[in-house]
């Protein structure tokens, strides 16, 4: 496949006629079926459109799925020998009383640090709570910067960028996420495309297990997501087996 690749999730959405947001969304509930009655429904939709602007929601999927099992109201206030999770109002509560000064917490849906990336959003929590502007912030900076720091190895880089080790376990579990993502995505396909008229799903480009299990091996790569509209109508246009997303780290 080269340097050309397509993610579980716009795979899943190519071949079950279905928005890529939606497959995101469909997976995140089954990792974490709590979420769904939880008030953060608009959260996760602004989330999904987000990584639905990139050639990889994937990876975005695996990283917040690993970090914050998808929850967005949240913060991770870090001790010398133990941490304390706040949740939903009581999160929304403590970061609107965050100094800038404040030590080791972690952060929204990402749980990006605060410490080390509040000045990327003006000193304000709740700026750095929004799930859209973690993501833009991944896509425009960040990613690159630890692409960079740890040639090529960036999430580890991601979760630890001074200890390898923690690194590498770090990169084991996104991968083993990514693993579920992908079962979860491929179901929904299968099970979406069951649902349509045999003329509908003659429109759709048949559900090939080779051409799955080469996007999965692809998506497995964990490569660094880049900004690329595409609608899933401008995706079956795209020979279904050579799909046309370009994975340079330069451009």
């Amino acid at each position: 496949m080269s340097s050309l690749t397509l993610s579980v999730i716009l795979y899943a959405a190519l071949h079950s006629g279905q928005s890529c947001e939606a497959v995101f969304q469909h997976a995140a509930y089954e990792a974490n079926a709590a979420v769904a009655t939880l008030d953060e429904q608009t959260a996760m939709k602004r989330l999904a459109a987000a990584a639905c602007q990139t050639n990889n929601p994937d990876i975005i999927w695996q990283i917040i799925q690993t970090e914050s099992n998808f929850r967005f109201a949240i913060v991770r206030i870090n001790g010398p020998r133990s941490s304390v999770v706040l949740q939903g109002r009581k999160a929304l509560r403590y970061a609107e009383s965050l100094p800038p000064s404040a030590a080791n917490v972690d952060m929204g849906a990402m749980q990006l640090n605060w410490t080390w990336h509040r000045h990327e959003f003006e000193n304000n929590p709740r700026r750095m709570l929004e799930p859209v502007n973690q993501v833009n912030y991944l896509l425009e900076r960040f990613g690159d910067s630890m692409y960079r720091l740890c040639s090529g190895k960036w999430v580890g880089c991601y979760h630890n960028p001074t200890r390898p080790s923690l690194a590498r376990s770090y990169e084991k579990i996104v991968r083993s996420n990514g693993r579920l993502l992908g079962a979860i995505s491929l179901g929904f396909a299968i099970s979406k495309r069951m649902q349509l008229s045999a003329e509908e799903q003659a429109a759709l480009p048949p559900i090939r297990n080779d051409d799955y299990e080469a996007v999965l091996k692809r998506a497995q790569e964990l490569p660094l997501p880049r900004l690329e509209l595409f609608s899933v109508a401008q995706l079956l246009q795209l020979d279904p087996v050579k799909v046309i997303f370009k994975m340079d780290m330069k451009s």
